[in-house]
C-alpha cells in the first residue's frame, strides 16, 4: 500500500510532501531537532495517481490548520480517505467547495498526551478539507477541534471552519465573484431570519443560527491582504455584513437610543445594495488600489 509522507520541519509552513511505503501502521517517524517529524498516512487502496494531488492537498492543508494533529499523532489513528463530489457538510455547502477530502481520525482510548478535560477519548475525528479557494478545513465535534486547534473551546463549538494559510490561495478574479455572491446569499438568509426574529420579539432566540453564518463568511474574506486584491471590487459585501452585524447587536441590547439601530440599519441597506450592483457589474480596476 502506497503511504503520503509528509515531513514536518520547525514550522507547519514548512511541510513537505513525498509519497512512500514501508512503515507500519501509526508510525511517525519520530520527533527530530526542534520537534521535527515525519508524518505518514495511508492512502485509500486502489488510489490512481490522478487522485494523488487531490489526496496530497488535503493532508498537507489538515497538517498546516491543525497543530494538535502534529503535536499528538501518537494518540490518533488514522482509519481512512473519503473523497466526495459534493460537499457533505452544512459549512462545507456554504464555503462552496465541490469537492471534499475526509480523513478520519480516531483518538486512542488512552491517550498519552491530550488533555483528558478535552474528553476527546475514543472519538471519531472527521476532518472534511476543500482545498479549493478559499481551503479550509471543516470539523463538527467540540473534543475533534480541540484536538485540531491544540487548545481547549467552549462547550458545543460545532461545526467550525478553519482557514489553511497557502501560498497558492491566491483568488483569481472568478474565485472572487463567487465568494462575494455565496456572501450575498449568506446575507439574504441572515436578514430574512433576522426579520422573522424581530417580528417575533424574542430576544432570546438562539444567535448562533443566524449570526454564525455571517462570521464564517467574514473569517474567509481576506481583503486586508495584498494578495487578495480580486477581492477589492466587492468589499462592499464585508461592508454589508459588517453592518448586519452591528445592527444585530444594537438590536439585542435593546437600547433606548435608538439612533445607533437606525443608523446600522441605513448602513446595511446602503452596502447590501452596493454588493449586489458590484456583482452585477464588478469594477475590476479597484484591484490596482494600492
Amino acid at each position: 500500500m502506497r503511504r503520503l509522507q509528509i515531513s514536518v520541519i520547525g514550522t507547519l509552513l514548512a511541510a513537505s510532501v513525498i509519497t512512500g511505503c514501508g512503515q507500519s501502521d501509526n508510525e511517525s517517524g519520530g520527533a527530530g531537532n526542534g520537534g521535527d517529524r515525519t508524518l505518514s498516512f495511508r492512502t485509500p487502496p486502489g488510489l490512481s495517481d490522478a487522485d494523488m494531488p487531490k489526496i496530497t492537498a488535503a493532508s498537507v492543508a489538515l497538517v498546516k490548520s491543525c497543530p494538535g494533529v502534529v503535536k499528538y499523532w501518537d494518540d490518533l489513528a488514522q482509519q481512512g480517505f473519503t473523497s466526495s463530489t459534493h460537499a457533505d457538510s452544512d459549512d462545507a455547502e456554504q464555503m462552496g467547495w465541490d469537492k471534499v477530502v475526509a480523513i478520519e481520525m480516531a483518538v486512542s482510548d488512552k491517550p498519552k498526551s491530550i488533555p483528558v478535560e478535552w474528553n476527546a477519548r475514543g472519538e471519531h475525528c472527521f476532518f472534511r478539507i476543500g482545498t479549493e479557494y478559499p481551503p479550509g478545513v471543516s470539523i463538527t465535534k467540540t473534543p475533534c477541534i480541540a484536538v485540531c486547534l491544540d487548545k481547549a473551546v467552549p462547550a458545543k463549538t460545532n461545526n467550525t471552519v478553519i482557514p489553511v494559510e497557502s501560498d497558492d490561495a491566491e483568488p483569481t478574479d472568478a474565485d472572487a465573484k463567487k465568494q462575494a455572491m455565496r456572501m450575498e446569499r449568506t446575507l439574504a438568509q441572515a436578514k430574512d431570519d433576522f426579520m422573522a426574529v424581530i417580528k417575533s420579539g424574542n430576544r432570546d432566540v438562539y444567535w448562533p443560527t443566524i449570526e454564525d453564518p455571517v462570521r464564517l463568511a467574514l473569517k474567509f474574506w481576506r481583503e486586508d491582504n495584498l494578495r487578495y486584491r480580486a477581492l477589492f471590487p466587492y468589499s462592499r459585501c464585508r461592508h454589508a455584513a459588517t453592518a448586519l452585524l452591528s445592527y444585530r447587536g444594537a438590536w439585542s441590547r435593546n437600547d433606548p437610543d435608538k439612533s445607533w439601530l437606525n443608523d446600522a440599519a441605513k448602513t446595511f441597506q446602503k452596502e447590501y445594495k452596493a454588493c449586489q450592483q458590484a456583482i452585477a457589474k464588478p469594477d475590476l480596476s479597484l484591484k490596482n488600489i494600492q
